[in-house]
């Protein structure tokens, strides 16, 4: 869906993924520099917001295994 390097993902999902809460996120937050808008997928919402690079290179980076 994203085939871009400048994105991060935030809001609970980043909770839920550290293990901060229980709870399952309805809602996914995707902040990019290019695309903004709202998709639905069956029950998940996926937020697209706008950011700057400078904003996206300080956050953290994990990379999966």
């Amino acid at each position: 869906m994203i085939n871009e390097k400048d994105y991060f993902i935030g809001g609970w999902v980043t909770a839920n993924y550290r293990m901060l809460t229980e709870q399952v996120p309805m809602k996914i937050k995707v902040f990019t520099t290019k695309r903004q808008g709202i998709k639905k997928y069956l029950t998940t919402t996926i937020i697209f917001k706008r950011t700057t690079i400078k904003r996206i290179k300080d956050a953290v980076i994990k990379k999966n295994q």
